[in-house]
C-alpha cells in the first residue's frame, strides 16, 4: 500500500501538468478563430472548452470571451446574459473591466440609453485602457445625443477629438463621430464652433456619403454667422451629388440663401440649375420643388409654398404623387382659414397618392373631425391605425387612434370607442382612455389611466384635472384635495385657461367645505368665482356652496347675506329654497327674527313653486313650520298659527312619511304658539287634537304631557295633577314619566296633597336614577318629609342627595339641613337646631358669625328652654373673647345676667350687668360691623338699669342709687334712666 501510495504523489503532478497544457491549448485555439473573426466556429470552441475544462484557469476568460462572441453574431439578448454572469460569477477573469464596456454598448444597442450613458461614463472616469477609453468616450456622445443631453454629449464627442489629437490620429478617424458633433452643433445653435471644426477637416479623407452630409451642416453654419459666399462654395460643390436627396438639399439651400437676400436673377438661375441638373429624372426634380416648398411653408411664406407644390402637382400631370403634396397645399388652406377646402384637397388626391399613405389618412381625418363628420373621420383614422400599425410607426398608429376613438366618442357610442383604442397607450390615447373608461362607468380602469399620465408628465393639466373631476364623480373628496396639492406642484393654475382654473378650484373648494373645512372651502370658491364667466352652471352651485360654507362655520353675518342673494338672483335653482332656508336660520342666529321669518316663507313659497317634487313638497311644508316657530319671537303670533297650518296642508306628490311628520310638528308647535300668547285653553286643545288625530305618533305622547306643563305654568293645579295622572296612566313607560311624576307632585303639594305628593316623588326616586328631575325631585321629598315631621327619612333624603350630587346639593344647603336634622333628631327644637348648624358652619365662636349664632342661641336657651344652662356656656364662651371682641361680650354678659336674675341670684345677676355695661363701653365702633351686625346702642344703660334693679333686690338700696346715679350722667336721655329713677321712687 505505500508503494502504491508513493508512486501516486509522483505520478498524479505530471497528469496534472498535462491536464494543463490540453486546456491551454484547446483555450489558444478558440482565442485564433475569435481574433479571426471567424465567431461561429469561435463560439462553439469556447462552448466545448467551458463543457470540457469547466475549472480551467482560463474558464472565466473563455466565458468572456463567448459573450463578446455572442454579440458580434447579432445574439445580443444571449451576450448580455453571458456577461452579466461574468460579472457576478467568473470575476476572475482578466477581462472583468471590460465587461461593463461591452454591456452598455448592448444596451445603447436596444435603446436603454439611460444604463447605458451610466456605464460609459464611469468608463470614461476609470479606462481599462486607451482603445476602451475612445470607444466609450465615443459612446457616451452618441447616449447622451439619445437622451438629449446635448451638452453631455458635446463634451464626450469633444473629449473624443482632443484626444485623438494628442495620439496624433486625425479628427477622420470615426466618422460618426463628426456627424453628431455637427448635428449638435446645429442643435445647441453653435455655427461658430462648427464651421471651425469644418476648417480643420480634411475632407478628402472622409466617404463621400459623411463628406456630403457635413457640407450641407457646414453651409448651414455659414448661413448663420452671414458668410453667404462661403456657404455658397460648399453647396455648388454638393449640387451635382450623385445622390439625389444631397443636391436637392443643397439646391434648396442655395434657392433660400438667394431668395433670403431678394436676389431675383439668382434665384431665376438656381431655378434653372437645378431643372437643368435634374432633368433627367423628374422624381427628383419633383423632391426639389418637394423640400423648397416646405422651407418656404414653414416659414409662413404660403403664397410661395403653393406655388411651388403647385408646380410639383404640374410635373407630375395628374399621374401618381408623393402625399407630401397634398398635405402642405391643404395645410396652407386650413390655416387660412378654409377647412372644407383643407378636406377637398385630400379627398381629391386620395387617389393619385403614391407611396405611404398613412400621414395622408390622419390629416384627411384630423380635418373631418374638424368638420364634425364623425362616420367619414372614424373611416380614414381606421385606415391611418392599420397603415401605421404594419409599417411600425407607433407614434402614428397611437395619434390614429386615439383620432378615431375620439370620433366615435363624439358620435356618442363611448363603448365602441372604448373597444376601439383597447388598452391605453401613451400620450393622447392614454388621456382620451382615461375619459373612455370614466364614461362607460369604469372607474378603476380610468384612475389608472389618469395616473399613468401624469406619472408619465407631472405638467398636464388635463389629467390632473381628469383625475379629480373623476374622483369628484365619486364623492372621493380627500382624494380630490390631494390630487389639488399634487397639481399646484407642478403646475401653475393661473396660466390655464379660465375653465381650467374654475374647475380646479370649484373640485377644490366643494371638496375642502364637504370635509368639513370651510375656511379653505371658501377661499377656493372665492378663487374659482373670479372666473365665474367660465363656469356656467357650474358658477351657481359655487356660489350656494360657498354660501352654505358660510352658513356652517357660523359666520352668520356673511351667510345671511350670501344666502338671501343667492335665493333672489337663482329663484329656480334646486338649491334656492333650501338657501332661503339657511338664510332664516342665520338672521335667527342672529337675533333677527323678523327677517327670518320673512326668509322662511320666501323658501316655502320657491319650494311651491317647484313642485310636484316630492323633495321641494318637503322643503315647502319644512319653511312654513320654520316660519311658524319664528314670529313668536316677535309677537306675530296669529302669523305663526298661519304658516303652521300652511305647513300641515302642503300636499305630497306620494305618501310621505316626513310629510306627515310636519302636519305633527305644525300640530304641536300650535299649542306652543297658543300657550306663548297666554291662550292656556286654545293651547290644551291644539294638543288634545293632535292626541286625537294622531294617537300613535311619538308627538302625540309629548302633547299630552305638555297639557300637564302648561296648566302647571299657568297655576292651575288641579288641571295640571289630573292632565299628568291622564299622561302617566296613558304612558306608563313614556319617555316624560319623570317629569309626570315630578311636576304632578308638585301640583299634589300646591293642593294641600303633600302624602300624594310624596308617592310620586318616591315613584321618580326609586324608578329613575338618571332623570334631570332626579335632584329636583329629592329635595323636594326631602322638605315634604320635613314637613310631615318624618325626620328620619327627611335625613335619609339629605344624604342621599349630597351622595350623588356633591357640590350641586351643597350650593342649595342640603348639607345644612341634613345637620340640622341630625339635632333635630337629638331632640332639639328646629329652631336650636338650626342655630346650632349655623353656629357650627360659621367656625363657632371663634368668627363674628359664629359668635352671632351663638348669642342668638344662648338667648333661645336661657329665655325659651329649660335648659338655661346651655345657654349659659356659650354665653361664657363668648365673654372668653372680651378682649377681641367686647360687644359681642357685653352681649354675653348681659345674657348672663338674665340668667342668674331668672335664678333670683341678685348679686351675680348685678356683676354680669356691671360686666356688660363697661365690655359695651370698650367696644370700638369698628367691632360693631364685624359682629354681623351693629352692637345695641342701648345695651348699656339696659345693663346699668338691670344691675341697678339686682341691687335693689339685694336691698342695697344705696348701691342701686350710685349705680342710677351713673345711668342718669353717661345717658342722661336713655328711657332705661327714667325707668332707673322710677325704680327708685317706688322703691
Amino acid at each position: 500500500m505505500k508503494k502504491v501510495s508513493l508512486f501516486l504523489l509522483f505520478f498524479v503532478p505530471a497528469a496534472f501538468l498535462a491536464a494543463q497544457n490540453l486546456d491551454r491549448e484547446a483555450f489558444l485555439d478558440a482565442e485564433v478563430r475569435f481574433l479571426a473573426g471567424n465567431y461561429t466556429l469561435a463560439l462553439e470552441s469556447y462552448d466545448d472548452f467551458i463543457r470540457n475544462w469547466p475549472n480551467s484557469s482560463y474558464a472565466a476568460d473563455a466565458r468572456y470571451r463567448r459573450g463578446v462572441t455572442l454579440y458580434r453574431l447579432g445574439r445580443p439578448g444571449e451576450a448580455y446574459s453571458a456577461l452579466s454572469a461574468v460579472e457576478s460569477r467568473y470575476r476572475s477573469t482578466k477581462y472583468l473591466p471590460y465587461v461593463p464596456f461591452w454591456k452598455g454598448v448592448i444596451e445603447y444597442d436596444r435603446g436603454d440609453y439611460g444604463p447605458a450613458l451610466a456605464r460609459f461614463t464611469g468608463l470614461t472616469e476609470n479606462p481599462p485602457d486607451q482603445d476602451t477609453f475612445l470607444q466609450s468616450l465615443l459612446y457616451q456622445g452618441k447616449a447622451a445625443t439619445a437622451l438629449e443631453e446635448y451638452e453631455t454629449a458635446l463634451a464626450a464627442f469633444e473629449s473624443f477629438f482632443e484626444k485623438l489629437r494628442d495620439l496624433d490620429l486625425p479628427l477622420e478617424t470615426d466618422p460618426s463621430a463628426l456627424i453628431f458633433v455637427f448635428d449638435i452643433y446645429t442643435r445647441l445653435d453653435m455655427p461658430k464652433r462648427l464651421t471651425a471644426l469644418w476648417e480643420q477637416l480634411d475632407t478628402a479623407q472622409l466617404d463621400a456619403f459623411t463628406r456630403e452630409q457635413l457640407a450641407l451642416k457646414a453651409s448651414d453654419g455659414y448661413i448663420a454667422q452671414g458668410n453667404n459666399t462661403r456657404a455658397l462654395q460648399i453647396l455648388e460643390s454638393a449640387e451635382n451629388s450623385p445622390r439625389r436627396e444631397i443636391a436637392v438639399a443643397a439646391l434648396q439651400r442655395m434657392l433660400d440663401l438667394e431668395q433670403h437676400r431678394n436676389n431675383e436673377a439668382a434665384v431665376s438661375a438656381i431655378i434653372i440649375r437645378a431643372e437643368n441638373v435634374l432633368r433627367s429624372d423628374p422624381e427628383a426634380l419633383s423632391d426639389f420643388w418637394l423640400q423648397v416648398g416646405a422651407s418656404a411653408f414653414h416659414e409662413g411664406r404660403y403664397d410661395l409654398a403653393r406655388s411651388y407644390f403647385l408646380r410639383v402637382t404640374a410635373l407630375a400631370g395628374g399621374g401618381a404623387i408623393n402625399p407630401d403634396v397634398p398635405i402642405y397645399l391643404a395645410e396652407i388652406a386650413y390655416r387660412e382659414g378654409d377647412l372644407p377646402g383643407a378636406y377637398q384637397i385630400l379627398a381629391d388626391n386620395q387617389e393619385l397618392i403614391q407611396g405611404d399613405k398613412t400621414l395622408f389618412l390622419l390629416r384627411k381625418g384630423w380635418y373631418a373631425l374638424g368638420l364634425e363628420q364623425w362616420d367619414r373621420a372614424a373611416a380614414d383614422l381606421g385606415d391611418a391605425h392599420s397603415l401605421a400599425a404594419a409599417g411600425g410607426r407607433k407614434d402614428l398608429a397611437d395619434l390614429a387612434l386615439a383620432y378615431s376613438a375620439y370620433a366615435l366618442y363624439r358620435n356618442d357610442d363611448a363603448a365602441a370607442a372604448l373597444a376601439v383604442l383597447g388598452p391605453a397607450g401613451n400620450g393622447a390615447p392614454q388621456l382620451l382612455s382615461a375619459e373612455l373608461y370614466k364614461r362607460n362607468n369604469r372607474a378603476v380602469e380610468s384612475l389608472e389611466a389618469y395616473t399613468a399620465v401624469i406619472e408619465r408628465d407631472r405638467q398636464s393639466a388635463e389629467a390632473h384635472l381628469g383625475r379629480m373631476g373623476l374622483l369628484f364623480e365619486r364623492n372621493q373628496y380627500r382624494r380630490v384635495l390631494d390630487g389639488a396639492s399634487e397639481m399646484e406642484q407642478f403646475i401653475d393654475v393661473s396660466a390655464l385657461p379660465g375653465e381650467d382654473i374654475f374647475a380646479f378650484y370649484y373640485m377644490r373648494g366643494v371638496s375642502a367645505a364637504v370635509t368639513g373645512d370651510y375656511r379653505n372651502g371658501i377661499m377656493y370658491l372665492d378663487e374659482a368665482l373670479e372666473t365665474a364667466e367660465s363656469g356656467g352652471l357650474a358658477a351657481s352651485w359655487a356660489e350656494y356652496i360657498r354660501a352654505w360654507s358660510l352658513y356652517r362655520s357660523s359666520r352668520f353675518t356673511e351667510a345671511a347675506q350670501a344666502l338671501s342673494a343667492f335665493a333672489a338672483e337663482y329663484p329656480a335653482h334646486e338649491e334656492a329654497s333650501t338657501a332661503a332656508y339657511l338664510a332664516a336660520w342665520s338672521y335667527s342666529n342672529l337675533g333677527d327674527y323678523r327677517t327670518a321669518a320673512a326668509m322662511a316663507n320666501r323658501s316655502a313659497v320657491i319650494a311651491q313653486g317647484q313642485l310636484p317634487s316630492q323633495n321641494q313638497a318637503e322643503s315647502a311644508a319644512r319653511a312654513f313650520y320654520l316660519e311658524g316657530t319664528l314670529r313668536p319671537f316677535f309677537g306675530d303670533y296669529q302669523g305663526a298659527l298661519n304658516a303652521l297650518d300652511k305647513a300641515a296642508a302642503v300636499q305630497s306628490p306620494a305618501s310621505s312619511r316626513s310629510m306627515t311628520s310636519y302636519t305633527v310638528r305644525a300640530a304641536f308647535e300650535k299649542g306652543s304658539v297658543y300657550y306663548q300668547a297666554g291662550q292656556i285653553n286654545e293651547a290644551d286643545r291644539a294638543y288634545e287634537a293632535l292626541i286625537r288625530n294622531f294617537p300613535e305618533h311619538a308627538l302625540a305622547e309629548e302633547a299630552a304631557y305638555r297639557r300637564g306643563e302648561i296648566m302647571y305654568g299657568a297655576g292651575r293645579y288641579n288641571d295640571a295633577a289630573v292632565r299628568f295622572e291622564t299622561y302617566r296612566d296613558q304612558y306608563p313607560a313614556g319617555s316624560f314619566m319623570d317629569g309626570a311624576l315630578y311636576f304632578g307632585g308638585l301640583s299634589r303639594k300646591a293642593l294641600g296633597s303633600g302624602d300624594q305628593a310624596i308617592l310620586l316623588w318616591e315613584r321618580l326616586a326609586s324608578g329613575y336614577p338618571g332623570s334631570q328631575y332626579r335632584f329636583p325631585g329629592l329635595l323636594a321629598l326631602a322638605r315634604a318629609y320635613w314637613d310631615k315631621q318624618s325626620w328620619e327619612a327627611a335625613f335619609n333624603t339629605y344624604t342621599t342627595i349630597l351622595a350623588e350630587f356633591g357640590d350641586r346639593a351643597r350650593s342649595v344647603g342640603a348639607d345644612a339641613e341634613a345637620e340640622t336634622l341630625r339635632y333635630i333628631m337629638t331632640g332639639l327644637p328646629e329652631q336650636a337646631a338650626r342655630l346650632h348648624v349655623s353656629m357650627n358652619r360659621a367656625g363657632g365662636v371663634s368668627t363674628p358669625a359664629g359668635r352671632s349664632a351663638a348669642l342668638e342661641l344662648a338667648r333661645y336657651y336661657v329665655t325659651e328652654s329649660s335648659q338655661r344652662e346651655s345657654g349659659l356656656s356659650l354665653a361664657d364662651e363668648v365673654i372668653t373673647l372680651r378682649g377681641e371682641a367686647p360687644g359681642a361680650a357685653a352681649e354675653a354678659y348681659l345674657l348672663r345676667g338674665d340668667y342668674y336674675m331668672a335664678l333670683d341670684g341678685w348679686e351675680q345677676a348685678a356683676g354680669s350687668y356691671l360686666n356688660a355695661a363697661s365690655a359695651a363701653a370698650d367696644a370700638p365702633a369698628g367691632e360693631r360691623s364685624t359682629e354681623g351686625r351693629d352692637i345695641r346702642t342701648d345695651l348699656a344703660p339696659e345693663a346699668l338699669y338691670k344691675a341697678a334693679q339686682a341691687r335693689l333686690r339685694l336691698g342695697r338700696r344705696d348701691s342701686a342709687a350710685e349705680i342710677t346715679a351713673t345711668l342718669r350722667q353717661l345717658y342722661p336721655s336713655s328711657p332705661w334712666t327714667g325707668r332707673a329713677q322710677r325704680l327708685l321712687e317706688g322703691n
